[in-house]
């Protein structure tokens, strides 16, 4: 199925349109193509979020309000789901019985596409080799959550070594890949979502200006020449969508550099259905089962004691409503 994504981004920053395809949110089994199926259905829905690409649309070296967006575009090895990991980019995975080793087989059949779906490479174990890599030399904070964990890693990005083949991180072939660790780490697979373990295109990459080594990277980074990153059409995608269109600071208000409202398109229904999420610090506001969906960051002086609706420029009638403590 092909889905459309669209999010208002407050803050600082823009709208994005993001279109995708892959299966609904009911398949547990991943597509095993980036590419949407000829005659799919088109669906689209609305996200406002905060979020600074300022630092880029590279994995691993954006913003980390961004993060939370760029998983859209890239496919992790496995995923964790009511209490077990699935697969995902990784049909299956080993660890030595000492511990120190993981071995993934990477899914075949996938590709990286452009931001206009079009195909650039097929997916390999070299993609993580090549994704963990520009992390560390991009020196992104997210590579120093494996410092004393992966072999080899803390030497390369200390200047001990530029070799980057003395990491623990391999691809053996097309589609095994192996991380060797330093010692036994029990929470080593939870660790699997950190950018860390973003797959980079290293054909794409190596098109779009980019190099590998840490002073290598730096000199790059002041080039004309270097376009990675620089915009959602210089990357590509192996996830589920694809960022097709970027507007800077769309419907946002500001007062004292704190967002006093956030806007959502609404569609000419009579009647609609409003599900509010309140905690501590977030509001989260989903709209016919999820059509538009906002979140909103708040620090109030004191806790929220009450609700209140109001509607602008004509009547709004409220006919049921129910309220749930949030807990855990």
């Amino acid at each position: 199925m092909k889905k459309f994504l669209s999010l208002l981004l407050t803050g600082a920053m823009s709208a994005m349109l993001l279109a995708g395809c892959g299966n609904t949110a009911n398949d547990s089994s991943p597509a095993s193509s980036s590419t949407p199926s000829a005659g799919a259905e088109e669906r689209s829905i609305t996200i406002a979020q905060s979020a600074n690409f300022s630092m880029g649309f590279a994995p691993g070296v954006q913003s980390y309000e961004a993060t939370y967006y760029m998983n859209n575009f890239y496919e992790g090895l496995v995923e964790y789901r009511d209490g077990e990991y699935l697969p995902c980019l990784a049909t299956d995975w080993v660890s030595s019985d000492d511990g120190l080793t993981y071995t993934f087989t990477i899914r075949e059949g996938v590709v990286w596409v452009d931001s206009q779906g079009r195909q650039v490479a097929e997916l390999t174990a070299d993609d993580w080799v090549a994704g963990l890599q520009h992390v560390a030399d991009a020196g992104s904070s997210a590579i120093y959550n494996l410092t004393g964990i992966l072999e080899g890693l803390d030497a390369y990005i200390y200047g001990e070594t530029t070799d980057f083949s003395t990491v623990g991180v391999k691809a053996l072939d097309d589609h095994p890949l192996q991380y060797t660790l330093v010692e036994e780490c029990p929470y080593f697979m939870s660790m699997i979502s950190d950018a860390c373990f973003t797959p980079m295109s290293r054909s794409y990459y190596l098109s779009q200006g980019g190099v590998f080594g840490i002073a290598e990277y730096d000199s790059a980074m002041a080039s004309s020449s270097y376009l990675y990153g620089t915009d959602q059409d210089h990357i590509a995608y192996c996830g589920p969508y694809l960022c097709t269109n970027v507007t800077d600071k769309n419907s946002i208000n500001y007062v004292d550099d704190f967002a006093l409202a956030t806007w959502g398109p609404l569609s000419k229904d009579k009647q609609h259905r409003l599900q509010l999420f309140v905690d501590k610090c977030s509001i989260e506001i989903f709209l016919d089962g999820g059509k538009v969906a906002m979140t909103n960051l708040v620090f109030p002086n004191e806790p929220y004691n009450s609700l209140s609706f109001y509607s602008r420029n004509g009547s709004t009638k409220v006919n049921a409503c129910k309220l749930y403590a949030l807990g855990l």
